[in-house]
C-alpha cells in the first residue's frame, strides 16, 4: 500500500507535513532534513544532531495551518530554545508531537493535493 492510499484508508483528510515530505523524496523529490519527535528532550537532542538553526513546528493530523496558530518557530539557534518553544508547542490543541527540520531559507512554497487529501511543504 502507498503513503497516499494508507492515508486515506485511515481517513484521513490530510497527510501530516513531514508524511507530505516522504512522499515528495520518494519521488526523488529533495526536501529537507528532519524528525518528527515525542518531547521537548528528543526535540533538543534532534536538533543538536541535525545542527543550529532549527525550525521547530508542532505536529499532529489536525494541524494543516500551523503558522496561523502559532505552531512554528524559526531560527532557533541552542538546546534550551528548542525545549522552550517546545513546551510551548505541545500545549497548542492538536499537538501530538513536534517536527524539527534544518532550517532552510527561501521564498517559495510548493502546495499540492488531490481528491481527498492535500498538504503543503515550504521551501
Amino acid at each position: 500500500m502507498t503513503l497516499l492510499s494508507e492515508a486515506v484508508a485511515r481517513g484521513e483528510a490530510a497527510l501530516t507535513e513531514h508524511a507530505a515530505k516522504q512522499l515528495l523524496s520518494d519521488y526523488g523529490i529533495p526536501v529537507s532534513r528532519e524528525a518528527v519527535v515525542p518531547d521537548v528532550e528528543a526535540a533538543a537532542m534532534a536538533a543538536a544532531h541535525m545542527g543550529f538553526p532549527v525550525v521547530l513546528k508542532a505536529s499532529g493530523a489536525i494541524l494543516q495551518h500551523k503558522t496561523e496558530i502559532g505552531g512554528v518557530v524559526l531560527d532557533l539557534r541552542g538546546a534550551d530554545e528548542v525545549r522552550r518553544e517546545g513546551r510551548r508547542l505541545l500545549a497548542l490543541p492538536g499537538c501530538d508531537g513536534l517536527l524539527v527540520a534544518e532550517l532552510v531559507r527561501g521564498d517559495r512554497e510548493f502546495v499540492c493535493g488531490s481528491p481527498g487529501i492535500h498538504s503543503s511543504v515550504h521551501a
